[in-house]
């Protein structure tokens, strides 16, 4: 058990001495978490609390304790619902092994461990006692420094972070084995680690802990004893997130507690666009398939241009509920001029491949310097060379001088925008761990709207915020926070009309953080408002009539709504609509299998088509194709039978009456399977047998049976033992003199199925 500060006091709370004391629900440890908090001394490992079902009899309960060994010290609560009570275990028993043993006693209601809380939490690790982790340090704080993230005074409400809540480090890989990093690196609970099988089925082998896009395989972690700087980067950047805390070794992250997720995508020579597509889909997919509650991404990297590729992958994150925290960059440039990506995508701005999501996900992150140093003339400054934008980056964090993890059991003092993110990351996963509920949108909100404004000097007007992370106040643990000055009046207001469109730019308001839209037909008003909560600098609105209008926008902040902008007159001249469609004309249709191509004489005033089937003369029809530009379509079936069709001509009045009902008769030919394998050979071996076949064309991988009879049918007894992909496969574990028979089948596409290969047999040396 590691020791916790002198300092601190250890309360053992059992049931009847909980108190004012209130303790949410949740899901029950695993058995891993169990272990970890026996090791880190967050529970005791020799006692554990049994609650017994009502009506469960004494020698019921005595059954249950012989049955791991355990004996009653303390009965901690007799009534009809069920005894309670502190039992000691044997020593050597593993406590997580208890738990899961006696939760399976139809006479235990639940066990679970016995629990040590302290009073307050603050750290005892060198880095953080010594003054150095300024980072970690508010201005109420002992150490303090009033520039820090003050996430020492939500570790002092009691807010260390939970290993419910996971975050994906997308950067150089992780050195998962350093002592104030293991346990809080995540194993993959959907592989089985070493079988060189993708157990999750989500394309990569064996990612226990992460992925190496950059090498494609599943080792994170490649610095060796003379390479020290391989993966160091990402590794540092994990020890601000969560480095494990009051362990008495080196630092402790804003998390004590937490899953790191490694994507892996930067090596020597930098990382591609592509691979961080991938690592950005990777974790995307693990939350939407596994439901993994990855709550964020760190993104501690920058360079290149725009990438769509990469704002898509960034906009899937976002619609499954995760941040992409990135880094403002370290190029002193204000990136409201001058593009920095990734910080500079915006998730609420779709593409043309990717509609927009309902949020922004991505928080841009500034740094700012805790001492006078080469990069700041006075503490509390944005760093020298910390990039900066009023409306692209949103707040400051720690980012000069930072000391975090290092590979091989080291620490390192880094600068960088690269530093101030991660406190950022560790701060949403840290509110999550506090609010499980809350949706991403509402942490980057709560993030934001904590951050400290005074006297943050350096960043009014050079972010959105114009204030600094402050990871007490997120968490409840550092006062109030001041209010922001109430924003200015936006500048520049323009609109121009194309039709009943009335397109309207801007520019940004002091001090707000998003805008209300308002239009009149009256010039000076009164003002109908249109839209709030916008957070770009322009808006599109559809008008009812022709007409001249006018409008004017607010900028809005948690202090209120600031004054008009100018007013912007605009005249608007809606052309009348055309009229409806008429019918499409001598509709026919001719089948080649399960294809049937329709072709039609054009509707009058359509601009596109619809087309629609039915198995019944006279419908009713459904629907099959909208948008169509051609006067053909096809359609392929899945069944044979005779098909009834109609096509209607559509415009943007509406959709006009029905063609002329063609029908066809279609006969769809059965699918078949693939090609059996070929040349099936069982050749013996020590204690084994290798079973090999030729390649079958164009399948997806091969399954393999085995009979241990005198087995000359694939009709006979047997039994599917493996699939795989290669065309051959080892049958280990045998016995000497052990017979066994063997055919393969293919597997294509469709789950199609070719028929047995030969059988083949081979007896074990």
């Amino acid at each position: 058990m590691k020791r916790l500060a002198s300092s601190t006091v250890r309360i053992l709370l059992a049931v009847l001495a909980l108190g004012a004391l209130t303790i949410a629900q949740r899901t029950p440890e695993t058995p891993g978490e169990i272990a970890r908090a026996v090791a880190d001394g967050r529970a005791r490992a020799d006692e554990i609390v049994i609650k017994f079902r009502p009506g469960t009899t004494a020698a019921e309960e005595s059954d249950a304790r012989a049955w791991v060994n355990a004996q009653r010290s303390e009965l901690l609560r007799a009534n009809g619902a069920g005894e309670t009570e502190l039992a000691t275990v044997r020593p050597g028993m593993a406590l997580e092994n208890v738990v899961a043993l006696l939760n399976q006693n139809p006479a235990v209601e639940y066990a679970e461990p016995n629990w040590i809380y302290t009073h307050q939490a603050t750290s005892n690790d060198p880095s953080f006692v010594n003054g150095s982790l300024w980072g970690m340090y508010g201005s109420q704080t002992t150490p303090a420094n009033p520039w820090g993230s003050n996430a020492a005074a939500a570790w002092a409400a009691g807010f260390t972070g939970s290993s419910n809540v996971i975050v994906g480090v997308i950067d150089e890989g992780i050195d998962y084995h350093h002592p104030d990093l293991a346990a809080n690196i995540w194993t993959n609970p959907f592989e089985i680690p070493g079988n060189g099988i993708d157990d999750d089925h989500n394309g990569y082998i064996d990612d226990v802990h992460g992925w190496d896009f950059v090498h494609n395989d599943n080792s994170i972690y490649d610095g060796t004893s003379s390479t020290l700087d391989v993966d160091a980067h990402g590794t540092h950047v994990s020890g601000t997130i969560g480095g494990v805390g009051n362990n008495a070794v080196g630092v402790a992250g804003v998390n004590w507690t937490v899953q790191i997720i490694s994507g892996k995508f930067l090596g020597p020579s930098g990382g591609t666009t592509a691979n961080a597509i991938k690592a950005v889909d990777y974790l995307t997919d693990l939350k939407t398939r596994h439901n993994l509650n990855i709550v964020a991404t760190n993104n501690s990297w920058g360079g290149g241009g725009y990438s769509q590729g990469l704002h898509d992958a960034i906009i899937r994150a976002a619609n499954a509920g995760i941040l992409f925290i990135a880094a403002a960059g370290n190029s002193n440039l204000n990136n409201d001029a001058s593009n920095s990506y990734p910080s500079n995508y915006n998730t609420a701005i779709g593409t043309s491949t990717q509609a927009a999501a309902a949020y922004d996900s991505v928080i841009a992150v500034a740094a700012v310097c805790g001492t006078v140093t080469s990069y700041c003339s006075a503490a509390g400054n944005r760093a020298s060379f910390s990039s900066f934008g009023a409306t692209t980056v949103d707040l400051g964090a720690p980012g000069v001088g930072i000391i975090s993890t290092t590979p091989q059991n080291t620490y390192s003092s880094y600068s960088g925008t690269s530093m101030a993110t991660p406190h950022v990351t560790g701060a949403a996963a840290l509110y999550a761990s506090k609010n499980p509920g809350a949706t991403a949108a509402q942490i980057k909100a709560a993030i934001l709207s904590s951050a400290t404004q005074t006297p943050t000097a350096s960043l009014a007007g050079k972010t959105v915020t114009g204030g600094r992370l402050n990871v007490g106040i997120l968490l409840g643990g550092g006062g109030p926070p001041p209010p922001p000055p109430a924003p200015g009046a936006p500048t520049n207001l323009s609109g121009s009309a194309s039709g009943a469109t009335v397109s309207l730019t801007w520019n940004a308001a002091s001090n707000a953080t998003s805008y209300k839209v308002l239009r009149s037909t009256t010039t000076g008003g009164p003002y109908t408002q249109l839209a709030s909560g916008v957070t770009a600098l322009s808006y599109h609105d559809t008008v009812p009539a022709s007409g001249t209008y006018f409008y004017v926008t607010q900028g809005v902040n948690t202090t209120g709504t600031g004054p008009n902008s100018n007013e912007a007159t605009v005249s608007v001249v809606i052309p009348p609509p055309p009229p409806l469609p008429g019918a499409p004309t001598n509709l026919s249709a001719g089948a080649s299998g399960a294809t049937v191509t329709l072709t039609w004489g054009a509707a009058s005033n359509a601009t596109s088509y619809k087309v629609l089937r039915s198995t019944t003369s006279g419908g009713p029809y459904t629907q099959i194709a909208s948008g169509v530009a051609a006067l053909t379509y096809a359609d392929t079936l899945a069944a044979s039978g005779t098909y009834f069709y109609i096509t209607q001509g559509v415009n943007n009045v509406g959709t006009g009456p029905n063609s002329n009902q063609a029908s066809v008769a279609v006969v769809v030919a059965p699918p078949s399977g693939p090609p059996a394998p070929t040349n099936l050979v069982v050749t013996p071996g020590v204690k084994q047998l290798t079973v090999s076949w030729n390649a079958s064309a164009g399948v997806l991988g091969y399954r393999v049976y085995r009979c241990a009879t005198n087995c000359t049918s694939p009709t006979a007894s047997f039994t599917r033992v493996t699939s795989l992909t290669q065309t051959s496969w080892v049958n280990t574990g045998l016995t000497t003199g052990a017979t066994f028979y063997y055919y393969v089948i293919a597997v294509a596409s469709g789950e199609q199925v070719s028929g047995p290969s030969s059988i083949g047999f081979g007896t074990a040396q």
